[in-house]
């Protein structure tokens, strides 16, 4: 092992807890040691450990009412689903693949050697199969997903990675008790569904994810939790509500974040919770000697909603921090309160200019008190703000991830995201792949963000595809509201550790009665440096201007960007629907260039396996330390 490669290794797994290296060890000893053991000992033991005081009973009367929220929201064209699934073909996170040959049985391929892992997952999740539901008649979805499944059935053996990592387990075993629960399949098929629903059980009792904790824990106690509740068994579910309750209390933040700070993992964690508390509930109206309080569970929920309702987009969407993926508007207005996020911010009609992401105590003070909150581990550290007028922003003062977790995290620190009215103006390198490469380097360095690289090196040492070494350590410095603008300041010491211990200060500041934002850099320490500014556009947002070539100019550096038009309803294609200025004002000599026609940095991705066109201004200095740049957009007019 290379030096380097032994220092993020050690730097990493300081930072884990103690129980979760020791977790590790024994799991994964205990899996070599079950791999001693016969397959069918095995099977039969799990449905022991599983079935005990059940009398190998599956009873969905149980869970009667019961509906898991994603399986309300698929937003595939249905056509195509049906298409795809009659032709034996399974689509997901962008990749379209044959799983099934109605023609050559033998053919079947779960296996799917030549694709991204995670599409692997994806496969065997079996959420492909509320699609089922959503394009066929009942019929048809019944009979189709009895040969999938039946395939599905053959091919799986358990303790065998993807099938049966505890993380998709927890997953397969949520989709499977719902099919049980509501449709009318088979005998034969509902046996074996309910034999792979009890494996998953017995298999989750012992292999619960304690070695990674954060979203897949809460996975792992939610499948528990509900095939308890199918299986009658009450001591279990009482068990592993505990479990969730004290998981719960470090896993969500003080403002109502989860605590791996991404948007779209805080939707899937807010999902999990809100089907566990309507399974148990659904139980309890039958069971109604089970004697839970789930008070404790109600408070995290309304909480993740009212946090989630403030990191809307005004187009309906999610900012985009840390790894993150979009998520369907839809679910979005289901999760979250009527009177916040995109309802509320269609008119623009805030109650407060500033949404402070940074803690539900930190609203109720005065913006510039002294007694603000300054322990950003207990809060997400996003910032979101808009100024009536058409501007709004997110601005990250939070820690990269939690200590023990790095695995969604970005070098990310102090990135800056903006949107004039629904039109995304600074947008970042976003998340396609979970895999080691370049493209997931890219996407979770600094430069990939709105933020500054000294000496092209990362804010937050990330590596891998989940790991991350040194840290930036952050601080919010200070913050104004008055009636003219509201100013957030946040310093980390991310590149502390070089010569002349540079540190990098930023102060954003939004103007409540003109479209302008000004982002304001102070890079401090000494030595000679260099620094890289980088600013990411959507494709929509096209630079107008040339850049000047000679220096003198540069010193009053002021560009123009045109909004092109996203719609091609009732105007010529690209036709211009906006523009606004970029301006940057300092007293070094800087070089700048805008880039279009770089793979890797002229592409972002929408979502996984999906990118499209963008750009990026890169501005480069190389000098001595200290340094203060600001860079000011303004000047925004959006056509009718």
């Amino acid at each position: 092992m290379k030096k380097e490669h032994l220092s993020m290794y050690i730097s990493t797994a300081v930072k884990m807890k103690p129980k979760m290296i020791i977790y590790r060890i024994v799991l994964r000893g205990l899996r070599r040691f079950l791999a001693l053991f016969p397959l069918k000992v095995l099977e039969s033991t799990f449905w022991l450990l599983a079935t005990r005081q059940n009398n190998s009973e599956t009873k969905p009367k149980n869970l009667k009412g019961f509906v898991p929220i994603e399986s309300l929201f698929n937003e595939k064209d249905l056509i195509q689903t049906a298409v795809d699934f009659r032709a034996g073909f399974i689509e997901a996170i962008g990749e379209r693949q044959a799983v099934l040959s109605f023609e050559d049985r033998a053919s079947d391929n779960w296996l799917q050697e030549n694709t991204s892992l995670l599409y692997r997952f994806n496969l065997h999740y079996f959420e492909w199969a509320w699609g089922l539901g959503n394009a066929f008649d009942l019929d048809e979805r019944n009979d189709l997903f009895e040969i999938f499944f039946d395939s599905w059935y053959s091919f799986q053996k358990l303790f065998r990675v993807p099938e049966w990592s505890p993380y998709v387990a927890s997953l397969r075993a949520v989709v499977l008790v719902d099919i049980l629960n509501r449709w009318n399949l088979k005998d034969e098929a509902q046996l074996k569904i309910s034999k792979i629903i009890i494996q998953s059980y017995g298999l989750l009792r012992l292999f619960r994810e304690k070695d990674v904790e954060g979203n897949h824990l809460i996975k792992n106690l939610k499948a528990l939790i509900i095939v308890g509740c199918l299986l009658n068994d009450r001591k279990k579910i009482i068990k592993y509500l505990k479990e969730l309750k004290e998981t719960l209390e470090y896993q969500i933040l003080d403002d109502g974040s989860h605590y791996e700070r991404s948007t779209s993992y805080h939707v899937q964690v807010l999902v999990d919770l809100s089907d566990i508390k309507n399974a148990v509930e659904s139980f309890s109206a039958v069971n109604s000697d089970l004697n839970v309080g789930l008070a404790w569970l109600d408070d995290h929920i309304e909480n993740m909603k009212l946090w989630l309702s403030s990191m809307r987009t005004l187009d309906g969407g999610i900012w985009l921090v840390n790894d993150a993926c979009r998520v369907s508007p839809k679910l979005l207005d289901y999760l979250t309160e009527p009177d916040f996020g995109h309802q509320k911010s269609e008119g623009m009609d805030y109650d407060n200019e500033l949404k402070s992401i940074s803690g539900s105590q930190l609203n109720k003070q005065p913006i510039n008190s002294k007694n603000a909150i300054r322990d950003l581990s207990k809060i997400s550290g996003y910032f979101t703000f808009n100024n009536h007028c058409g501007l709004s922003a997110c601005f990250d003062v939070g820690e990269p991830c939690p200590k023990e977790l790095p695995a969604h995290s970005h070098a990310d620190t102090l990135n800056v995201l903006m949107y004039f009215d629904k039109n995304e103006i600074l947008c970042d390198s976003g998340t396609s792949v979970y895999e080691s490469g370049h493209r997931r380097e890219y996407e979770r360095s600094t430069k990939g963000h709105n933020s500054l690289t000294i000496d092209s090196l990362n804010s937050t040492e990330v590596w891998g595809s989940f790991r991350a070494g040194r840290r930036a350590g952050v601080k919010l410095v200070k913050w104004s509201d008055n009636e003219d603008q509201i100013m957030i300041e946040g310093v980390h010491s991310g590149y502390s550790y070089l010569v002349g211990s540079p540190t990098h200060d930023r102060s954003v500041t939004l103007f409540k009665k003109i479209n302008r934002l000004e982002i304001s850099d102070n890079v401090r320490g000494s030595y000679f440096h260099n620094l890289e500014w980088f600013f990411h556009f959507p494709k929509d947002v096209k630079l107008k201007t040339a850049i000047p070539k000679e220096s003198a100019e540069l010193k009053k550096t002021s560009l123009q960007f045109q909004i092109e038009n996203k719609s091609t309803m009732n105007r010529q294609e690209n036709t211009l629907a906006g523009t606004f200025k970029v301006s940057i004002e300092t007293e070094i000599d800087y070089d700048i260039e805008y880039v279009d026609d770089d793979g890797i940095l002229s592409s972002r991705a929408i979502n996984f396996g999906a990118l499209e066109p963008s750009s990026v201004l890169r501005v480069s200095y190389t000098g001595e330390l200290p340094v203060a740049v600001k860079f000011v957009f303004d000047d925004f007019v959006l056509f009718a």
